[in-house]
């Protein structure tokens, strides 16, 4: 049960965040965010964020990784006494789920390396167009300049990366930004990519635009650290806690084989491991929710 309303409470506010996002792209311009690649081919816009955010080398390695988990999981509780069934369908949730679990702080981490590290884009960008560069040259040199920073920070190259390769093939400005846009779930460069988009059809002094705008996300930088500071002893406790239910799994193992083997090998023992892996992980995803704070 508690799966389910995690499952439902996520898929709720992914909604929301898309109506918020549509209706920002209403209002400050009339082109729409899209994830539609040059061939026609339409990618879901959750696949382009997470190969932006992790990259090729991450992709793969977890695409080798989830299966062996499933496999080596199931075998495990096998061995242990639960049915193949029962072990193969706890596997998987707990496999999917953990995976959702992780992605996301990895995502978090990520998005917040790329908010800090934005300002000191615009300014890079500020300097390009007043010496005249143009903006396929502009990200090149972005992309160039983030190359070797480490994973978090990598993103940077990765995402400008793709936007100076798709004007390099011709595309239009309008499109590689609304598709970068797309893949990037960050409020703040999407304001970035409409600011670019607005002055691409109708002119103006670009760089006193991005001025102001790098000013505005410092102010929004230095708030998001009160806001974590805040948070900060929330979102340790719920580390803890997330932590107590697995020690005393391995408690069991070690010290009370009797009743690990009642957890594993009878119904009412699954019943249970199914309540507790759900109900954790949806009361960290509740914490989560409750310690993030927009600023």
């Amino acid at each position: 049960m508690s799966v389910w309303l995690m499952v439902v409470g996520y898929g709720w506010h992914g909604q929301r965040q898309r109506k918020y996002w549509q209706q920002q792209a209403r209002r400050y311009s009339h082109y729409r965010l899209t994830t539609e690649q040059s061939s026609g081919r339409r990618m879901p816009e959750w696949y382009l964020t997470m190969a932006t955010i992790l990259g090729a080398k991450r992709m793969q390695f977890w695409q080798r990784a989830v299966p062996a988990a499933v496999i080596g999981l199931t075998a495990l509780l096998v061995v242990n006494g639960m049915s193949s069934v029962v072990a193969l369908s706890l596997s998987l949730t707990v496999t999917v789920l953990g995976v959702w679990f992780v992605y996301h702080q990895l995502q978090q981490q990520a998005l917040d390396a790329f908010r800090d590290q934005l300002p000191e884009v615009i300014d890079g960008m500020i300097r390009a167009v007043r010496v005249g560069a143009p903006m396929a040259d502009t990200f090149a040199v972005i992309a160039e300049q983030y190359a070797q920073a480490d994973h978090q920070r990598a993103v940077v190259s990765r995402l400008f990366g793709q936007m100076h390769d798709e004007l390099s093939v011709g595309q239009p400005l309008t499109d590689t930004l609304s598709r970068a846009a797309a893949r990037m779930p960050v409020a703040e460069f999407r304001f970035l990519t409409v600011v670019l988009s607005l002055q691409q059809e109708t002119g103006g002094r670009l760089s006193e635009v991005l001025g102001q705008l790098g000013d505005t996300l410092r102010g929004r930088k230095e708030l998001q650290a009160s806001v974590a500071s805040i948070t900060s002893e929330s979102r340790s406790s719920a580390k803890v806690l997330a932590a107590l239910p697995v020690l005393i799994v391995l408690v069991l193992f070690s010290a009370g084989r009797e009743h690990f083997d009642f957890l594993m090998a009878t119904a009412q023992g699954q019943m249970v491991v199914a309540y507790v892996v759900g109900s954790v992980l949806f009361g960290l995803y509740l914490i989560r929710r409750l310690t993030q704070i927009k600023a």
